[in-house]
């Protein structure tokens, strides 16, 4: 039997609920995903780095090449886990990624006003930095019968001396359940 799979459709860095685009390969329903997960908000380049509404980062902590802001996290609630079916769960992510390196989401600057040298990653409950091709999983989580929470979190990563604007960056991702 091959493993369930869900796949969806997030935007980083909205203060609205992202509009979902939604793709299923699943053999039996043991479960469904929670839209409460969402929104994520990293936060923009405003001179400052505001990574929460309420917290803010010096953008001169993005002054050079490697420096990370502070990770936010954020959760992919799954309800209606049925064990008898799958008992553990792991996450990939895709989303366009920085020339060279697969695991830094590249922001959308194509609009005026976009932050430049900045990218933003994701990490896993264990804290690592996850590849984001959509075929490298996350560390597994086992999964109780109910409501399962998979924790997460992301982060702005400078490429080089960050410059202030707005940065969004899209991913999807996708559940596969062992």
């Amino acid at each position: 039997m091959s493993p369930l799979r869900y796949q969806k459709w997030l935007r980083l860095n909205e203060v609205r609920r992202p509009m979902l685009n939604e793709h299923y390969d699943v053999t039996t329903a043991a479960y469904a995903v929670g839209y409460e997960s969402y929104p994520i908000s990293v936060g923009n380049i405003r001179g400052c780095l505001e990574s929460h509404p309420r917290e803010i980062v010096r953008s001169s902590r993005l002054a050079k090449a490697g420096d990370l802001s502070s990770a936010v996290g954020f959760n992919i609630k799954l309800n209606d886990c049925d064990t008898n079916v799958s008992s553990n769960a792991a996450v990939a992510f895709l989303g366009t990624t920085v020339t060279s390196n697969d695991d830094t989401l590249a922001l959308q600057s194509s609009a005026a006003g976009s932050a430049q040298n900045v990218g933003i990653q994701i990490l896993d409950r264990t804290g690592e930095v996850l590849i984001l091709d959509g075929a490298t999983f996350s560390a597994k989580t086992d999964l109780i019968d109910g409501t399962n929470i998979l924790p997460f979190q992301a982060r702005y990563i400078a490429l080089g001396q960050s410059v202030a604007g707005t940065a969004n960056a899209d991913a999807t991702f996708k559940v596969q359940y062992l």
